[in-house]
């Protein structure tokens, strides 16, 4: 994945929120209690805490308008769901296809699904409910229930072993092109 869409990957995983929301943000909105933000789904307005490193990382990556600045008009537009959508598939085929995870839907908003997931069995299915914004219980449960709907394996209910895997996956695939690269360079492919 690029960098980009996998720092907003984290943020969906730290925080539960949709990725739309997450692309969104503006630096302003990075302040020392946590992520502001008005939920386009709902226009519910929230917080979301995040670790200093997390909120370093993101006033890093954008500009003075965009979190997550568009490639190509980064004053007027931030990133776009689709461009994090197609990143999420192509790095979840080649995971599934490395044999580390089955056959399972792999999409932006299984990052909220994890939240939920790892939120509830540390601190509850309130805190969840709360965090998510979510008016019905029922649709908490979906969420934080949804390891157990489609047969997670236990190593990945907790998102840092998801973020190990990925990071790991990130660096044979750098070390891949620059092999690849090397050889178109040298004329051998």
């Amino acid at each position: 994945m690029t960098y980009d869409n996998a720092l907003a990957l984290e943020v969906s995983l730290s925080t539960g929120l949709r990725i739309g929301d997450v692309l969104k943000l503006r630096p302003s909105d990075v302040q020392s209690d946590g992520l502001h933000y008005i939920a386009e789904k709902t226009g519910k307005s929230g917080v979301a805490p995040i670790s200093r490193r997390l909120a370093d990382k993101l006033i890093k990556n954008g500009n003075r308008w965009w979190c997550f600045p568009h490639r190509d008009s980064p004053r007027i537009k931030h990133r776009t769901r689709q461009a994090v959508w197609k990143d999420v598939k192509n790095a979840a085929a080649l995971v599934r296809s490395a044999g580390l995870i089955a056959d399972q839907n792999v999409a932006p908003h299984s990052g909220r699904k994890t939240f939920a997931v790892v939120d509830k069995a540390v601190h509850g299915a309130d805190h969840v409910q709360a965090a998510l914004q979510h008016s019905s219980r029922s649709t908490t449960e979906i969420y934080s229930e949804s390891d157990k709907l489609v047969g997670i394996p236990p190593s990945y209910r907790d998102n840092t072993e998801v973020l190990r895997r990925l990071n790991t996956l990130d660096k044979k695939i750098d070390k891949l092109t620059q092999l690849l690269q090397s050889r178109i360079v040298s004329g051998c492919l």
